[in-house]
């Protein structure tokens, strides 16, 4: 055989398996996605590059989770909004009436508004706050409290910077009053609507105090004028939550082994009621009017989720297993829930080895109509995932008009959005 013509052989079939190759490579990278939530092309996929799996933690899969034969599955949107870690996030409304959302960076505490219509972030206030652990925002992103470490030699104080946002112009930095709290708040709330703080303050005896302050300083009044004592206690491992304006909730720190205690706080009378006890590794969340809440317990290890009435005093189980924290009331009606919800099956110590990063979650998000029972899946975080790891959820809020759920993702502090459809749509 010529030698011309074994050279055309080799060259074909050299081309013949280029050609098989890019095809397998195609479909392996393309593969038709016959679930549930749809075509992969009509997904919204995160942001930026891949998060690493670094040294993460054990993460139970949700096979283990128990979905309901006639829960829907409502095909959702979800992607990821900021590759850095953020510290914490408030939806707002621009100057033109759009949803938008504002957030803090852990880095150096960096503020950012991110506008929804085209997925750009602008920073709006530059910061050295270095290493900022946690902000606080009310309802509509104009308030903010910092919380980070400062360190001096070899001592570390916790320091917490309180702002007011008074006037954000297109383009340019934001104008804002701010000032210092008091040094080593163990808890600190922002006010979801007005410009105040409550925070919890400890004496070297222990003793705990709650105060309420305002944020925007008068300078017509002197030292504790600017603040109000509107709780007491020799004990000092409490957190706050404030669901409305008249009310404060007080809490004991969960642990699976110790008793839980929820309290509701006055703040005009000052007056305290017992509202749960006597549970262990109580984790609770109050509704946005105070009617109802939201709680669970280690007994058994099961972290089922409870409704409570305040009212009737009555209980209702909601047949899921989930962390409070991980779920978040619909805003204007307390009859539905958002909720992040983890594969608990098995794991004895909860919550503390979650708090402590010993373990950590896949999620799927639901929604629960505590009035009709009824559950819907909406999305498994996992799907939505580049590694397929999932996302374990914390900080979870709504938008104003319940059509966005935002969050964090724990592993690695990434700021997450999911889009929700109407309730009609879910079919709750």
């Amino acid at each position: 055989m010529p030698q011309k013509t074994n050279n055309k052989i080799i060259y074909g079939v050299v081309i013949l398996v280029a050609i098989l190759t890019s095809i397998i490579v195609f479909v392996l990278i393309n593969p038709t996605n016959n679930s549930k939530i749809g075509d992969i092309k009509d997904r919204f996929l995160p942001f930026g590059n891949p998060p690493s799996a670094g040294n993460n933690p054990f993460v139970p899969t949700p096979d283990d989770t128990e979905t309901p034969d006639d829960a829907p599955f409502v095909i959702q949107k979800m992607r990821r909004l900021v590759d850095a870690p953020v510290a914490g996030a408030s939806f707002f409304t621009d100057d033109m009436g759009q949803i938008s959302i504002r957030y803090a960076e852990q880095k150096n505490g960096d503020v950012y508004d991110y506008s929804l219509s085209n997925g750009v972030s602008r920073q709006i206030l530059r910061q050295n706050l270095p290493g900022v652990h946690n902000v606080l925002w009310n309802n509509n992103g104009e308030n903010a409290v910092f919380r980070f470490l400062k360190t001096v030699g070899n001592q570390d104080t916790i320091k917490t910077y309180a702002l007011f946002f008074e006037e954000i112009a297109p383009g340019e930095d934001a104008i804002f009053e701010g000032r210092w709290l008091p040094d080593e708040l163990p808890e600190v709330i922002v006010s979801p609507i007005s410009e105040k703080v409550a925070y919890l303050q400890k004496n070297k005896k222990g003793d705990s105090f709650i105060w309420l302050e305002e944020i925007k300083e008068d300078q017509n009044m002197e030292g504790d004028q600017n603040r109000e004592q509107i709780f007491a206690s020799p004990f000092s491992e409490w957190l706050l939550e404030q669901p409305t304006e008249a009310l404060l909730t007080l809490a004991t720190k969960p642990s699976y082994n110790l008793d839980g205690y929820l309290y509701f706080v006055d703040i005009a009378s000052k007056t305290t009621t017992k509202i749960l006890g006597n549970k262990k590794g109580l984790m609770a969340l109050t509704s946005p009017d105070a009617t109802k809440i939201l709680y669970a317990e280690s007994a058994k290890n099961s972290y089922e989720l409870i409704l409570y009435n305040v009212e009737t005093k009555k209980e209702t189980a909601l047949g899921i297993k989930a962390f409070p924290e991980k779920c978040v009331w619909s805003v204007g009606n307390s009859n539905l829930l958002y909720c992040a919800v983890s594969n608990l099956t098995n794991n004895k110590n909860m919550p503390d080895e979650w708090y402590q990063g010993g373990v950590s979650f896949s999620d799927d998000i639901w929604l629960i109509n505590t009035e009709t029972g009824k559950i819907g899946l909406l999305a498994r975080t996992a799907d939505f995932d580049f590694e397929g790891q999932g996302i374990d959820v914390i900080k979870p809020f709504l938008s104003p008009d319940n059509s966005l759920l935002l969050f964090t993702n724990k592993k690695d502090g990434t700021l997450w959005l999911l889009e929700l459809e109407t309730i009609e749509n879910a079919g709750l």
